[in-house]
């Protein structure tokens, strides 16, 4: 018999069984989509965030992603409903997934900075899923502010801006267009220097110990105005500030109340952070091209300022 025709048999064989054995393999393809002998398994009983780290819902049997504001559909490699900010992209489909480039690109939720947000957390939390990753990687902080807009249809929302590029230690988020008001500021603290010979606190905010390095209580904080610290920085301008830490999380310091509260705990995070939070690689980004480039800086001229 022809190695082929063996081949071919073995391969119906291990089809076969893959039919009968619950959850017993699972073929992806480029697209992240489930092969027709796939089965409901205990796998997805444990663990149903699966690509991209996002739920993968078998509700009547669709295996659709949530990916929260659109379901994503790995059979047809496409979205369930049109991109909400199409009118960007207009010579790509409204519900094509990654530019039909998968291998090469992901897509954690279709936004970047510029975009509009109902909310400063919402903003900040794009933020780090947008930085996170490439100050990870490179060792270096981003910062940006978060501004108060308005749009064509007269809704209040947030956006921030292109973020600064520090070095390892500081970074001077970058400003606001003029006109607009800032409400917070965003940034990011690198990657961990636990392992280090000389560690810092990566995943706090800095000004938020004393000099014995305990953590101040909030009633404490709010009197912190040391320069050059994020927690004095943020008391003096008055005006929150979030941090998205090494260890995957997003925080928000409120300079009224004094208190740091986790927003996320699904930011890209260092794998050599001890204090890790998840698995989301920040090494997804390889290709330089995939960072944002000047022809994709957005126009804040699409905004009304706001009182």
């Amino acid at each position: 018999m022809p190695k082929t025709n063996i081949r071919y048999i073995m391969s119906l064989i291990a089809a076969i069984f893959a039919i009968n054995a619950p959850g017993w393999t699972v073929n992806k393809y480029p697209y992240h989509g489930k092969s027709v002998s796939y089965t409901y398994g205990a796998d997805d009983e444990v663990q149903r965030y699966k690509y991209n780290g996002k739920e993968l819902d078998r509700l009547l049997g669709l295996d659709w992603y949530d990916y929260g504001a659109r379901m994503y559909d790995p059979i047809l490699c496409r979205w369930n409903r049109p991109d909400p900010l199409a009118d960007d992209y207009l010579n790509v489909s409204p519900y094509v997934y990654c530019l039909n480039n998968p291998i090469k690109l992901i897509d954690i939720d279709g936004l970047k900075p510029g975009d509009f947000f109902r909310t400063a957390d919402e903003a900040a939390i794009d933020f780090g899923l947008y930085y996170n990753d490439n100050s990870i990687r490179e060792g270096v902080e981003y910062g940006s502010s978060i501004f108060k807009v308005m749009n064509n249809k007269g809704e209040i929302g947030y956006t921030y801006t292109i973020a600064n590029r520090g070095n390892k230690d500081v970074v001077i988020s970058s400003k606001a267009p003029w006109g607009f008001k800032t409400v917070a500021t965003t940034h990011t603290h690198g990657r961990s220097t636990a392992n280090d010979s000389k560690s810092f606190y990566d995943n706090y905010y800095s000004g938020m110990r004393d000099k014995k390095h305990y953590i101040l209580p909030p009633h404490k904080l709010k009197k912190v105005k040391t320069l050059d610290t994020d927690i004095g920085n943020a008391n003096i301008d008055k005006i929150d500030s979030y941090l998205a830490s090494p260890n995957g999380e997003l925080q928000k310091y409120n300079h009224r109340t004094g208190k740091i509260k986790v927003l996320s705990n699904e930011m890209p995070s260092d794998p050599n952070d001890p204090d890790r939070q998840n698995s989301i690689s920040p090494f997804f980004e390889k290709d330089k091209s995939m960072f944002l480039d000047i022809k994709d800086f957005p126009s804040f001229n699409q905004y009304l300022m706001t009182p």
